[in-house]
């Protein structure tokens, strides 16, 4: 289909119209539609029209007077009511006249002039020969005065002999067809970046063809009297150059043809006049507008309705998903339309992001989709634009200011009545309900402020927990069972609230905290609601006959939650009451109760310690097939720290406060039992292995794993100790001190076979006969000493375990070197009677071995540095029995 379009200045365009060619389905079902709906008033309409249609000489004005004439009333019944016939016309009109008159520029960003077609379609279906009829009447309609916004920002990289430090810089702006209305800024020095950030307003009239020339001039700086010369100068283009006051620099253009729609922020390349060589680049914003208000209310009316249209037919196309985004119901068709349209008709922005936001409440009090995040964007833009106008002296228009007053109340009462439904709680578990507490909050303080309402969020708030606790004391279960059940995920709910509705409240409200809001409704229900309920449940649970181990599980669940909600609400309001309330909370629930807990805790430790133990094959874990060494504890010491974290850790953290030292020692006192079961099992497992430790090689490496298990836990009890009561009681049982003492019992067994063993060699060395005997003898001794400590206990025990290990074995070596030379130097003294020379040579060969066996054992003392300290303990002794040796010899 062509359209032949003819302008008012005589001018002639045509272009192809491939509109309805993917849109030939939608177009034929709405005609059908029409057909079948309007009847006579359609063709009344229709009549109507055509009249309108075939005046060549119609103007914008004849439009506004036609349409006023349709809606003469105000704003709230325009929105009303349904769109006539007649206005749809008018809009399809308007919507385009609106895109044939931006045809010369560049388009729009994000999409084409033909998809814009499409869209006025879709969503104003109108017959076929009315729309070519709207087509011409739209390009007989007077194009509106052009102006281009031009924003000089700064220069970059100027480069040119002509300039110094000194230069002093100037711009001339003007369009290409009109130079005689000439732009200056003032001058700015040179320096690294001229700045200027000048703006201006330029007519242009003719888009098409038209282009902005800048150039860049040095002078020491026009004064006031030189801007009116160069502003009135009727010279040609060339005369816009150089003058005897003045040096261009460079010139540079950009064709309005190239300027898209929505504007455009960028950089020219500044060039010599002369050679079209680069001398740095400019950078420049540029913006089509209109220069004078065409349609007042009329444009106003008209805009709102094109918007309401946009609206309806995006939210058509919703598949029931919450808008919280812009894109997700303005489409970039609908965008760019609307943009255009409150350019050509010379509405402002703070009007169309009133009307924006006018529409979108209206629709979402029909349509809860809507969020309030949304609509606070919306109002935020409008307040913020608004305030921008105290700047200038246009004010907006009395009803439009009217209706969005009137809209923003009825957006603060919805708020109101969102935040008065939460004491639900889905404010926790609900993300969604999350954002729009917040952004309601947010709406309520930007309308108050805007309407100067007495309503305030705080005291809105103030109802909500009475409410909620007026709710609860009705659904509070009779069952003792059901009560603790249901007081826990009350309690959990609620401080889940609380900590939610502060972390919102304070990102709208910094100075205030919710919680302080409503810590008298607080105080309530812990003084009655909670008070009594607890008391109901340990009342059932002292006084049941049978084991209740569910509501015993619950009370303590119970007591957990309710520390945390005190605990938190202390420490958000910055009180000391903490520990006084806390006492009240254990005062409740009983010291019976509480040594329960502990008694219960413990029995389920010790039942899992024995589980874990019955299943443990007490020569580590984790064996792998290739090749490597197997871990230093077991299974069971792994599991024991969890166990005992788990059963009485936890329960203690839960008990305790800075006067609970009765709790500590029950806390102790089953730590202790714990540990001296585990040890009971440890030593019963291994008592066959104990027996024969000299036997076999798998009695010793569960024995090595059985010291290892013991000082890892001890090392585990030491730990817990500092990290909770710090300083152990001297009255309270010593876990640490025990399991200790049992280590060293089972390095003690495991000594002693070995210490057997090293005194045969011991011997033999001393009786070997001659010297090279004795130096392969003390060869043999050396291997050994190596192979239990270094190749056995240091592979298999564990550093601190190894440490315990070896001053076990090392005193028992030096008692046994010291009862050999004791025995040897008995029988000197025998047979010194003889005093023969074989007798003392023999002696002197005795006594030489027992140093050389000395020495070889300091030796292995000082071979590794963990030994030293060991070494030190001993060296006394070690001196003392090397000198009696030596005398001996």
């Amino acid at each position: 289909m062509v359209i032949e379009n003819t302008s008012a200045s005589g001018t002639s365009t045509t272009f192809t119209d491939n509109r309805f060619v993917g849109n030939e389905a939608v177009q034929e079902e709405s005609q059908a539609s029409l057909d079948s709906e309007t009847g006579e008033e359609g063709l009344q309409c229709g009549k109507l029209t055509s009249e309108i249609m075939t005046q060549n000489n119609a103007s914008v004005e004849e439009i506004n007077e036609n349409f006023l004439n349709l809606h003469p009333g105000e704003l709230t019944e325009l929105l009303a009511n349904p769109i006539p016939y007649e206005t749809s016309v008018i809009l399809y009109i308007m919507s385009a006249y609106t895109i044939n008159n931006f045809k010369p520029s560049a388009g729009p960003k994000s999409c084409s002039y033909p998809e814009l077609y499409e869209y006025i379609d879709e969503i104003i279906p109108l017959k076929e020969d009315v729309k070519s009829d709207c087509f011409e009447k739209a390009d007989c309609l007077r194009s509106p005065d052009f102006v281009l916004d031009v924003k000089i920002i700064e220069a970059l990289n100027l480069k040119s002999k002509k300039l110094s430090k000194s230069s002093r810089l100037f711009c001339k702006l003007w369009m290409g067809n009109y130079p005689k209305s000439i732009k200056v800024t003032k001058a700015v020095d040179l320096k690294d970046n001229p700045v200027w950030n000048a703006r201006y307003r330029l007519d242009a009239n003719n888009l098409k063809g038209n282009a902005l020339l800048i150039e860049i001039l040095k002078n020491n700086g026009p004064d006031e009297r030189d801007k009116t010369r160069w502003e009135n100068s009727p010279g040609t283009v060339r005369e816009c150059g150089e003058d005897q006051d003045s040096i261009m620099i460079g010139r540079g253009e950009i064709k309005i043809a190239e300027v898209p729609c929505e504007g455009i922020d960028t950089w020219v390349p500044i060039k010599s006049f002369k050679t079209g060589r680069i001398k740095g680049n400019l950078h420049v914003t540029l913006k089509i507008g209109v220069s004078q208000h065409y349609g007042g209310i009329c444009a106003l009316k008209r805009h709102l309705l094109l918007i309401r249209i946009c609206l309806e037919n995006s939210l058509k196309n919703n598949n029931n998903d919450q808008i919280t985004k812009w894109e997700q119901v303005v489409s970039s068709v609908a965008s760019t339309l609307i943009f255009l349209h409150s350019t050509v008709e010379s509405i402002p922005i703070c009007e169309d992001r009133i009307s924006w936001f006018i529409m979108f409440n209206q629709v979402a009090r029909r349509n809860c989709k809507i969020s309030f995040q949304f609509l606070y964007d919306l109002l935020f833009g409008c307040e913020k634009n608004i305030s921008q106008l105290s700047r200038t002296q246009y004010k907006i228009d009395r009803p439009l200011k009217e209706m969005y007053h009137m809209e923003t109340i009825v957006l603060n009462k919805r708020c109101i009545h969102f935040i008065g439904s939460l004491r639900t709680f889905d404010l926790v578990d609900n993300k969604n309900h999350r954002h729009e507490f917040e952004h309601s909050l947010k709406i309520i303080q930007v309308s108050s402020q805007l309407l100067k309402l007495r309503n305030d969020s705080v005291d809105i708030f103030k109802f909500v927990i009475p409410q909620f606790l007026r709710i609860i004391m009705k659904q509070i279960p009779e069952d003792p069972k059901s009560k603790a059940k249901y007081l826990i995920k009350l309690i959990e709910k609620l401080k889940g609230f609380l900590n939610t509705a502060d972390s919102i409240f304070g990102r709208v409200y910094p100075e205030l905290l919710y919680t302080s809001i409503v810590r008298e409704d607080l105080d309530i229900f812990f003084n009655e609601i909670l008070k009594s309920s607890i008391r109901e449940i340990i009342y059932c649970l002292l006084n049941s006959k049978d084991e209740e181990d569910e509501l015993r599980e619950d009370s303590l669940r119970l007591f957990g939650e309710s520390k945390n909600l005190i605990f938190y609400i202390s420490k958000s309001m910055k009180d000391q009451t903490f520990e006084k309330k806390f006492q009240y909370l254990c005062e409740w629930f009983s010291t019976e109760v509480i040594e329960s807990w502990f008694e219960s805790n413990r029995d389920s430790a010790i039942r899992k310690i024995k589980m874990a133990l019955c299943f443990d094959d007490m020569i580590g874990i984790s064996t792998f097939d290739l090749g490597f060494r197997k871990e230093k504890i077991s299974s069971s010491a792994k599991v024991v720290p969890d166990i005992l974290n788990n059963c009485l850790i936890e329960l203690w953290k839960m008990i305790s406060s800075s006067q609970s030292s009765y709790y500590n020692k029950l806390f102790i006192n089953s730590l202790h039992e714990c540990c001296v079961e585990y040890a009971s099992k440890i030593l019963k497992l291994n008592s066959s292995e104990m027996s024969s430790a000299g036997k076999y090689k798998d009695s010793k490496m569960r024995l090595y794993v059985a010291v290892n298990d013991l000082n890892y836990l001890s090392s585990f009890i030491d730990q817990t100790i500092s990290d909770t009561i710090k300083t152990l009681p001297s009255n309270a049982p010593d876990s640490k001190a025990f399991l200790l003492d049992e280590c060293q019992k089972v390095c003690a067994v495991i000594c002693e076979a070995h210490v057997i063993i090293a005194e045969k060699y011991i011997r033999k060395v001393a009786e070997a006969g001659n010297k090279l005997k004795q130096k392969l003898a003390l060869k043999k001794y050396i291997d050994f000493m190596n192979k239990v400590l270094w190749r056995k206990a240091d592979r298999y025990m564990t550093f601190d375990a190894f440490r315990i290990f070896s001053l076990e074995f090392w005193n028992r070596m030096l008692n046994a070197i010291q009862n050999n030379v004791k025995l040897y130097e008995m029988e000197r003294n025998d047979a010194a009677l003889n005093d023969s020379k074989r007798d003392r040579n023999k002696s002197k060969l005795i006594f030489n071995g027992l140093l050389e066996i000395l020495k070889e054992t300091k030796k292995l003392c000082s071979n590794v540095d963990r030994m030293n300290q060991i070494q030190d303990l001993w060296s006394e002794e070690l001196t003392e029995l090397e000198k009696n040796i030596l005398s001996s010899a």
